[in-house]
C-alpha cells in the first residue's frame, strides 16, 4: 500500500454559474474490487493518469474504476475519487508506515475534505513509534561547539575575546572547545515535538 495526496484539475469554465452541478465524490477501499459508475472521457484519463485507480470503459459513459494499491483521493472538474485505507489498518498505521516510505506520493494541488477527529491523536502515536525506533539503540550523540570561561585551557583560546573582556588578566580563560554530547538539535528538536503531542489527548502516557 502505498499513500498518494490529492492531485486536481483546474475548475471548468463557468464554475458557480446557474446549471453548474457540484462535484461528486466516488469513495472506495482500497482492498475492494472498484465500483462501476459514471464517468466524462477527461475525468476518465486523470485518474488512470493519478496512479490512484484504473478507470476501464464499459460503454455508454460508463466505467469500471478499481483501485491499484494506492490510498488517497484525486479531484475532476466533475467528480472526486476517494481511496481510503482498509479499515482495520487505522489512520494512526497509515502515517506510522508513511514514515519508512521513501517516497510518500505528496502532491501540492488539493481537494475537497473533511475533519478527522483522530487526526492529532493518530500523529502523536505515529511519532512516538518512530521516536521509540530512532532511539532503540540510544539517543544520537554528537560534537557540539561551546564558547566558556575557564581557568584551565580546553580546545582553543579566543585571542580576541579575551583581550577585549579581560585585558592584562591571564585567568579565566575565554575558550572554545567541541563536546561531545546528547544535547544536539536533533534530539532537542525530537524532545519539543513529544513534549508538543504529549498534551494531545489519549497520548499522554504514550508519548
Amino acid at each position: 500500500m502505498t499513500a498518494l495526496r490529492a492531485s486536481s484539475q483546474p475548475r471548468p469554465p463557468g464554475h458557480g454559474a446557474p446549471g453548474w452541478q457540484p462535484v461528486r465524490r466516488i469513495v472506495l477501499d482500497e482492498l475492494s474490487g472498484g465500483v462501476v459508475d459514471r464517468l466524462d472521457p477527461a475525468s476518465a484519463a486523470f485518474v488512470n493518469g493519478s496512479g490512484l485507480a484504473n478507470a476501464s470503459p464499459m460503454g455508454m459513459g460508463l466505467y469500471r474504476i478499481e483501485p491499484v494499491g494506492k490510498v488517497g483521493s484525486v479531484r475532476t472538474p466533475t467528480v472526486q475519487l476517494e481511496v481510503r485505507p482498509k479499515e482495520r489498518l487505522g489512520l494512526d498505521r497509515l502515517l506510522f508506515l508513511l514514515g519508512y516510505a521513501g517516497d510518500q506520493g505528496f502532491r501540492e494541488d488539493s481537494v475537497a475534505a473533511v475533519e478527522e477527529a483522530d487526526l492529532w491523536s493518530a500523529l502523536a502515536e505515529s511519532l512516538a513509534q518512530l521516536a521509540d525506533r530512532a532511539l532503540s539503540r540510544g539517543v544520537l550523540q554528537g560534537y557540539l561547539n561551546v564558547d566558556e570561561s575557564l581557568r584551565t585551557v580546553k580546545g582553543r583560546i579566543r585571542i580576541s575575546d579575551q583581550i577585549s573582556r579581560r585585558p592584562g588578566m591571564l585567568v579565566p580563560l575565554e575558550v572554545s572547545y567541541d563536546e561531545f554530547t546528547e544535547d544536539i538539535a536533533e534530539n532537542r528538536i525530537l524532545r519539543a515535538a513529544l513534549e508538543r503531542v504529549s498534551q494531545v489527548p489519549g497520548c499522554g502516557r504514550r508519548c
